[in-house]
């Protein structure tokens, strides 16, 4: 019976399946597992870069438990409660002389086949790292305030895109390395009646003349006839007035006393040519102008939010069009010499990898020019000179390696948008706004790229 048991081969199939079936379980098993884990893990990665683009531009300003909270707080949003419970440890890793911030997230996965295996759980994870754009940035406005911006809606929907901006790429009130300049231009700016006493500055003290007898020949009127509206322009911006035909009686003489007062309200012109366009050499001053309106006054490069929103909001419209005025002076803002000294130097600059930008907006032709080498003031007529002098402006500043933006907005001569255009650094980085909407939207794109992130891995 046992020899005739031995021989017997019936029911081998069986057995060998049955002795088979766990391994063949077992692998088909793992497989499902690391399906699982593969699956997690990709989950993993996307809410880790989610979060790191999250954190953004402030992770330099912020110490390590700042950056782990406001990472678990994306990830606590990005994931499902079961995902973010799996892992296991969080470890971002700040390194401000290369601006980079690498997140490791560690996570574990809980096996069902494996487990059979002895194997109840599979780590995994998932790196990210992400580079600022720079150590920092020092960004000049140089925003058109000339009348023409006073008509609809214009100056409002530039103080909403300019505060837009702002807020966006400050996300603190105080913002490290982050500062702003504002430098609202006419056909003048104006640098401030607090420094009427500064050394780089030739401004004389406000006075009254008054002389004693001073006689002029008038004629009074008669009669008036044909009388009309007739249509006038002033920055580009036409107007109304009404003008009749007089007539005038014989003239005669009036004699009296006259009284002329002379104030400064902040305003400046230009230094001599090549002076006017340059920042150097202040021992040749700028020149203050007596009796002449310019509008709000420039703001120095500062990292205080509120203070640059403040600014914005109290900007008017007035005057007309010189644009390398506001050029020359937005180089000046960005200065660590001359006028304005907050900006970094070049050293600085290069040691804390901070750049600098310069953001111009126009809504208008150059209407008015300097008048040099007669006078210091921007009441000439004179477009061609104006032009090209806008032109040498901006290549004076990006030979500072200041990365220039440019917009115009509204409409304007193609002249000019070439102009404009070719002050840009680049054709990529020119604008054309339509309308307020355009305007807001392509101040956030100018954001977007000097705050700009990049994911290095």
């Amino acid at each position: 019976m046992m020899k005739r048991f031995a021989r017997d081969q019936k029911g081998n199939f069986a057995l060998t399946l049955a002795i088979a079936a766990l391994p063949i379980m077992l692998c088909a098993g793992v497989a499902v597992d690391y399906t699982g884990v593969v699956r997690e893990r990709g989950n993993l990665q996307d809410a880790v870069d989610s979060a790191i683009l999250a954190v953004g531009q402030d992770f330099e300003n912020m110490s390590k438990g700042e950056v782990r909270s406001a990472l678990k707080d994306m990830l606590r949003a990005n994931l499902s409660k079961e995902e973010y419970a799996r892992i296991s440890s969080l470890d971002p890793v700040i390194d401000k002389k290369k601006h980079t911030l690498t997140v490791t997230a560690k996570a574990d996965f809980d096996t069902s086949f494996m487990l059979l295996a002895g194997k109840d759980k599979l780590p995994y994870q998932a790196v990210s790292q992400i580079k600022s754009a720079g150590g920092g940035a020092e960004i000049a406005f140089v925003l058109d305030n000339t009348g023409s911006m006073g008509v609809d809606g214009k100056l409002e929907a530039l103080k909403k895109a300019a505060s837009g901006f702002t807020k966006g790429i400050m996300t603190k009130a105080t913002d490290g390395d982050m500062k702003i300049a504002i430098v609202p231009f006419s056909n003048h700016v104006n640098v401030s009646l607090s420094n009427r006493k500064a050394k780089w500055l030739d401004v004389k003290d406000d006075y009254t003349e008054t002389k004693d007898n001073v006689c002029y020949q008038t004629r009074d009127v008669v009669s008036k006839s044909n009388c009309r509206t007739e249509t006038y322009y002033s920055d580009g911006v036409p107007y109304e007035s009404q003008i009749c035909d007089y007539t005038y009686g014989e003239p005669y003489e009036v004699c009296g006393p006259q009284t002329n007062n002379y104030t400064w309200n902040g305003c400046v012109g230009s230094r001599p040519e090549p002076l006017n366009l340059e920042d150097k050499n202040y021992s040749v001053r700028v020149p203050g102008l007596l009796n002449v309106w310019c509008g709000a006054e420039i703001t120095p490069l500062t990292n205080n939010r509120d203070k640059i929103l403040n600014e914005i909001d109290g900007m008017v419209a007035g005057g007309d069009t010189y644009i390398p005025a506001g050029l020359t002076w937005g180089l000046r803002v960005l200065s660590s010499s001359g006028p304005y000294k907050e900006g970094a130097s070049k050293s600085a600059a290069k040691k804390k990898n901070i750049k600098k930008y310069l953001v111009l907006m126009t809504d208008g032709d150059n209407t008015r020019s300097a008048q040099l080498p007669d006078a210091p003031s921007h009441w000439g007529s004179d477009a061609d000179q104006a032009n090209a002098w806008t032109t040498k402006a901006c290549n004076i500043i990006k030979k500072e390696d200041i990365s220039v933006f440019t917009i115009t907005f509204g409409s304007l001569l193609d002249e000019t948008k070439n102009l404009i255009r070719n002050c840009a650094t680049k054709p990529t980085q020119y604008y054309h706004a339509a309308s307020g909407a355009e305007l807001s939207a392509v101040f956030e794109d100018i954001r977007g790229q000097i705050s700009a992130l990049h994911l290095s891995m």
